[in-house]
């Protein structure tokens, strides 16, 4: 049974046609590419399967339970969380601190009041293991007491994944992790994505332009144009598929991964 699933997933915007009838399937413990120009509807995809925009057709299911049209909170006490392109971090808050507050978000919504019936309901102990673990699998346990707007670009990327793993997910959507970053961050951004699948079992889903970083460690990719999907299958499948190659502006395969 797939961990994640959706069935003929689409959006309407009006008359635009963000997404036009999805069909994915991701197994446990895989990494899951999803790729395409600019405008094909990827982050979009992964905002219907996150449940921050409802789908106006279709299907999501996790672990074959319909989740479609759940709100964010609910499904991440489902195991499903999602890191954004964006970096999230919460005012004058530390690294810990904003972890901390990031894994109650995503487990009971927005808003202080249910932070503190959070923190209320379960053992600190219990939440201090959890902020630690994530700490600490992100590198980032030495940044603990720093203050996350005074982090480097590289680090701020890492706290928002830090953020979403203290949630304890079991699939995880990652919408352009490695934007910004120089090679030396990438790398490590990626072999904590690999770690994450071989270590933890963990099911991802990957939005990213780095082609080379979507090659090197997806075992399935989907790609998207204009909201419909165009292929699917292992990264030297799709590379040398003639629809994804005319969807990139016709270039070779040598040059498809240096888009």
């Amino acid at each position: 049974m797939p961990a994640l699933e959706t069935r003929s997933l689409s959006k309407w915007f009006g008359g635009l046609t963000a997404v036009d009838g999805v069909d994915l399937d991701v197994d446990p413990g895989e990494i899951l590419g999803l790729i395409g120009p600019n405008g094909a509807g990827k982050s979009t995809t992964l905002g219907l399967i996150s449940g921050f925009l409802p789908p106006s057709a279709g299907q999501v299911l996790l672990d074959g339970t319909d989740v479609t049209g759940h709100p964010p909170h609910r499904l991440a006490s489902r195991g499903l969380a999602r890191m954004f392109q964006q970096n999230v971090l919460f005012g004058s808050c530390t690294v810990y601190d904003s972890v901390q507050i990031g894994a109650h978000l995503q487990a009971v919504g927005s808003g202080p009041r249910a932070v503190l019936r959070a923190l209320a309901g379960r053992r600190r102990a219990s939440v201090a293991h959890d902020v630690w673990n994530a700490l600490d699998f992100a590198g980032l346990a030495d940044d603990a007491d720093t203050l996350a707007t005074s982090l480097p670009h590289g680090k701020k990327r890492l706290l928002g994944l830090a953020i979403t793993l203290a949630g304890r997910p079991k699939v995880l959507l990652l919408d352009e992790p490695v934007t910004g970053m120089n090679a030396d961050e990438t790398r490590t951004m990626l072999g904590i994505v690999s770690r994450l699948r071989d270590e933890r079992g963990m099911t991802l889903v990957l939005v990213e332009h780095n082609m080379e970083a979507v090659m090197s460690i997806c075992d399935r990719i989907c790609v998207l144009n204009f909201g419909r999907r165009i292929a699917y299958g292992t990264p030297a499948e799709v590379s040398d598929d003639p629809a994804v190659i005319d969807a990139y502006l016709g270039v070779g395969t040598d040059d498809f991964v240096n888009l």
